[in-house]
């Protein structure tokens, strides 16, 4: 542990013990310790030596790491966002280092990391709101920051101050501090979504030629097909091996496991990070339909082997054989989507899958668990809507019994209803939770009005 002493002006002069930077060693194995000076502010002894002992975690962590103020700008510099680097995934830790210049563009980087509290995350989140693009910008004079943005921004600094709690740097646990988040509007139901109809069509033209693209592709073609049909993100299509699919098994499934990462020019392979959402073991598993079962079979049996496919991927690159970029398939799937005028985007082909499922009546929860979905209220909320049109759907489904004759002055209790359309509201009152006499006055104004035209 450091020890501090003090001197004039709010000064004090911290004696850290560290490991001796030529990595001497005692007889028993242990580091040399060596004593090292440096000079800090603080307000306080107490706060002088958290300073201390925290500079002299980061040189025996990393003797060769020169010695900091303990700013917030060194601690996201230096310490967050290697951390990130090396343990979360490329996109993740690329994002992190965009908000984080931000974090420093609106804050004073050289605050000390002790002093952000409850104060800093409001001073934050009013600068973010009233950022505006400088005069050298084609939005000079515009808001910068929307309000989504600005909960990123605001998460991101909440995230960094966890994780200085967890390495001792500090003794405020944001975590239970009741930082409040900034609000942020809720999405409509505006998911790009690409129906059956238009993946079969892009999936036809890819596969055997079309006049309005420049070349057939099977394999993406391929991609695009497995995608719809197994709900898959794109990187999880790409980066799946031979390895997790098990095509002889009782119920065909693969497991997603291992997924392909892009971000600031680079890609590769990240091996064993999907967990079951239900479980937490590794590895999702999806069971395949007939028509995923069929395509993956054909290409097991075009598959050139592992001289070739040295990655051993379901999905290849058919030009080298190794790890298709995700960003190129992308870009291909766009391009050949707008110009058959269908649904772009290869993402827009997971929500028609998951929307497809949830037509064809799959519960919420098997539908979560399929698509990868942390929990059903996710898959809720981002879907909901669907239901709510399957539901308006079946009203009017069962207020066509009603079209057909005069129906005479009704009551509450349903008693002018055929006895199999009395039965069906009932149970349709039941699932969805609302009263029956709300039911049944949709229902005789959807048969009202069927009868009238």
């Amino acid at each position: 542990m450091a020890s501090v002493y003090q001197r004039d002006g709010g000064k004090w002069l911290a004696a850290l013990r560290i490991p001796c930077p030529a990595g001497s060693v005692r007889a028993d194995g242990s580091p040399v310790l060596i004593r090292k000076n440096k000079t800090i502010k603080a307000k306080s002894k107490a706060a002088a030596l958290r300073d201390a002992n925290a500079l002299e975690k980061q040189l025996r962590d990393n003797p060769a790491a020169p010695v900091t103020d303990g700013s917030l700008e060194w601690f996201l510099l230096q310490i967050f966002l290697p951390y990130q680097r090396a343990n979360k995934a490329l996109k993740t830790a690329h994002r992190d280092a965009q908000l984080a210049n931000g974090v420093l563009r609106l804050m004073n980087g050289a605050m000390k990391l002790t002093d952000v509290r409850k104060p800093a995350f409001v001073a934050l989140v009013d600068a973010a709101r009233k950022e505006v693009w400088p005069v050298d910008h084609p939005k000079a004079g515009q808001s910068r920051n929307g309000a989504r943005n600005v909960h990123h921004i605001w998460g991101f600094l909440k995230k960094a101050m966890a994780h200085a709690y967890d390495e001792g740097l500090i003794t405020w646990n944001v975590r239970v501090e009741g930082v409040k988040a900034p609000p942020v509007p809720k999405r409509g139901p505006n998911v790009k979504m690409a129906t059956a109809d238009e993946t079969q069509i892009l999936v036809d033209a890819l596969r055997n030629g079309h006049e309005k693209l420049n070349r057939n592709d099977a394999d993406l073609a391929d991609v695009v097909e497995f995608g719809f049909l197994t709900a898959c993100r794109k990187q999880e299509t790409l980066g799946l091996p031979w390895a997790h699919v098990h095509l002889n098994a009782e119920t065909p499934f693969v497991i997603i496991e291992d997924v392909t990462e892009e971000a600031g020019g680079i890609f590769r392979i990240r091996r064993g990070t999907k967990t079951s959402a239900k479980t937490g073991e590794l590895g999702r598993k999806v069971y395949l339909v007939p028509d995923a079962l069929a395509l993956l079979r054909r290409r097991k049996e075009a598959d050139k082997g592992v001289v070739w496919n040295v990655d051993r991927l379901v999905f290849p690159d058919p030009r080298t054989g190794r790890v298709w970029r995700p960003s190129a398939v992308s870009s291909m799937v766009q391009t050949a989507a707008n110009n058959l005028g269908v649904t772009a985007g290869l993402h827009s082909r997971r929500h028609g899958g998951i929307t497809h499922l949830i037509e064809q009546g799959v519960p919420l929860e098997t539908v979560s668990q399929f698509a990868g979905h942390a929990d059903p209220t996710m898959t809720a909320s981002t879907y909901g809507w669907v239901t709510e049109a399957l539901a308006q759907k079946q009203l009017v489904a069962i207020a066509g019994g009603l079209s057909s004759t005069p129906k005479p002055k009704t009551d509450a209790t349903g008693d002018d209803l055929p006895p199999e359309v009395m039965l069906k509201a009932m149970e349709y009152a039941q699932a969805s939770g609302q009263p029956l006499e709300v039911v049944l006055a949709v229902l005789r104004g959807a048969g009202a009005a069927q009868a009238a035209e």
